[in-house]
């Protein structure tokens, strides 16, 4: 779903800052200008100037803050030679912090998914941890159920992907599944509106989990998701799986 630049919200662009980035834009700048420990007050002019100068989606979205502390000027450089999101121009080949926005359609974690989503690859899913990070921050604002099951959906890819190179990256995963899982039901209602019944999508957290289950030989757990999941209309094999766990059961008493 995140990986094609047609499955990623629009954009528009034209003047003036949202709203939230002024408020997010005072509340960073009250943080730098608070006294060091001899009570002096610290001089931040340049960061102020810093953050005033990063527009574009992140700058519209009070997001700037954000950016300038979390990456390095060369892993922001390499964000944006990556990221080249449907209606990039030439005017404005780096629409993540340049040009000036009236409008864009997303909310804070619409477009951090969306980033995220850009660093898939083994090399550049340490990018996409940190910026799910900050997506799973703002996701308490977020008030689209869709959004939050497809964030969910690439911060259990994104981790799964590691599991055998860090510790707790499966843990993780898992986590994600039963998160996504959780707000299933109101995703799948909400998702009948854009698909007929045989083209109901697969959910990544219930394929996965019942995958986890079984392999670990919880198949009383795998059973119970995959009628879950069989129920709430998500395609997949589940009747297949059902049996399959069914019999191990049968072998194993």
């Amino acid at each position: 779903m995140a990986s094609t630049g047609k499955d990623r919200p629009g954009r528009v662009y034209q003047f003036p800052r949202h709203p939230e980035s002024n408020k997010r834009l005072t509340r960073a700048l009250n943080r730098r200008e608070a006294p060091d420990e001899n009570g002096a007050a610290q001089d931040r002019g340049s960061e102020v100037i810093m953050l005033s100068k990063v527009r574009g989606e992140i700058g519209y979205l009070g997001l700037a803050d954000w950016w300038l502390s979390e990456f390095t000027e060369t892993e922001q450089a390499y964000i944006e030679s990556i990221y080249q999101p449907l209606g990039t121009t030439p005017g404005n080949p780096h629409p993540l912090t340049q040009g000036n926005v009236s409008y864009i359609g997303l909310t804070p974690t619409q477009l951090l998914w969306c980033l995220a989503s850009w660093f898939k690859k083994a090399q550049d899913r340490h990018l996409a941890r940190r910026i799910l990070a900050k997506a799973e921050q703002e996701s308490g604002q977020e008030k689209d159920v869709v959004t939050l099951h497809f964030f969910w959906e690439l911060k259990r890819e994104v981790y799964y992907a590691d599991r055998d190179s860090f510790p707790d990256a499966l843990e993780t995963a898992i986590q994600a599944c039963t998160q996504q899982i959780a707000i299933a039901p109101q995703v799948a209602e909400a998702m009948h509106h854009n698909y007929s019944h045989s083209a109901f999508p697969k959910h990544g957290g219930y394929q996965l989990l019942t995958k986890i289950y079984q392999d670990r030989g919880q198949y009383d757990e795998a059973i119970n998701l995959a009628k879950e999941a069989k129920e709430q209309g998500w395609a997949g094999d589940w009747d297949q799986l059902i049996s399959q766990c069914r019999k191990a059961m049968g072998r194993t008493k």
